[in-house]
């Protein structure tokens, strides 16, 4: 049986801004492969690089800490499409000191993966998209996380103390929930996020969320999209607490009225 070829290149790595552009923000190193097989080793490449990518046919089912040894400045992580379905709780003890950006979308996830990121204090942006993942369970993300992307998963519960921070606080500023089971929104399951700007919850089966919802948040959401919902017009409660929105969606939802104290 031939050997399965690993190729590991250095590609510039970007990201999209708000504004149409890319920018550049360092090599990232991009490891590619033709056949399935267990993740590599690299040793020639550790304590160099701070970005780590995987492509092409990965099947890596459960990953442990043992991975990602020799490689303490990691500072983005992507693992994505490699048929992933278990974490360990200690898989990124040996990067946690700079890892900053964890993409593990379009994996197998059925949990969220509470313990292998909640300690993970300088993460900033944690998408765990397209996996099979039911909750968000309490104490499962970081106090510095600043967006969170979980869509397209079949979540139909987010707790309400999802931080953890011993008063429940955080930073996230970007909520991506859409394409879940999402069926109501109580009280303090946005109340929590005080300092959130952008909150995407399209394409649920909202039918109902708290008047109070965003109580605390009213005064920095800047952009939300509750499109794709099942929504009426007591919708509108909940929104009167908005201060400074500029981008409200409401389509397709079964709302028969505009109030005019609202928009």
């Amino acid at each position: 049986m031939p050997a399965v070829e690993t190729t590991c290149v250095i590609e510039p790595y970007t990201n999209l801004t708000s504004y149409g552009t890319y920018i550049h923000l360092g090599d990232m190193l991009a490891c590619y492969q033709d056949q399935t097989n267990t993740m590599p080793s690299f040793p020639e490449y550790n304590q160099t690089f701070k970005s780590l990518a995987f492509y092409g046919k990965w099947v890596m089912r459960h990953l442990h800490k043992s991975l990602l040894s020799g490689i303490p400045f990691m500072e983005r992580l992507q693992l994505q499409n490699i048929g992933l379905q278990h974490l360990s709780c200690d898989v990124f003890t040996n990067i946690r000191e700079e890892l900053t950006i964890l993409n593990l979308d379009d994996n197998m996830l059925t949990h969220f993966p509470a313990c292998s990121v909640n300690t993970l204090y300088r993460l900033k942006e944690l998408t765990l998209s397209k996996n099979f993942i039911n909750c968000i369970p309490e104490h499962s993300l970081p106090n510095f996380l600043e967006t969170l992307d979980v869509s397209y998963n079949q979540i139909s519960v987010v707790n309400h103390a999802v931080s953890t921070d011993v008063h429940n606080e955080n930073l996230l500023k970007t909520f991506n929930i859409t394409g879940n089971n999402l069926s109501s929104i109580n009280k303090n399951e946005l109340q929590q996020f005080s300092t959130l700007q952008i909150l995407d919850a399209s394409e649920n089966k909202l039918v109902y969320i708290h008047p109070r919802s965003f109580i605390t948040s009213g005064r920095h959401l800047l952009v939300i999209d509750l499109s794709q919902n099942q929504l009426t017009s007591t919708i509108w409660l909940a929104l009167e607490n908005l201060q400074r929105v500029q981008n409200l969606n409401l389509s397709h939802n079964q709302i028969d009225r505009i109030d005019d104290n609202k928009v």
